[in-house]
């Protein structure tokens, strides 16, 4: 399986169990803090509004 397939693969789980899908543009640590920050703050503003 290629990169490609397996990220598809992925997106396409996250879509049947109604998953959110974050495509980080490397695996960098700045990459990752940044999208877990970003899946934070989602949260955040689920739980006020």
């Amino acid at each position: 399986v290629n990169s490609h397939r397996a990220c598809l693969s992925v997106k396409k789980i996250c879509k049947k169990w109604e998953k959110p899908y974050y495509m980080l543009p490397s695996s960098s640590v700045s990459s990752i803090s940044r999208a877990l920050t970003d899946v934070a703050e989602s949260c955040s503003l689920k739980e006020q509004g």
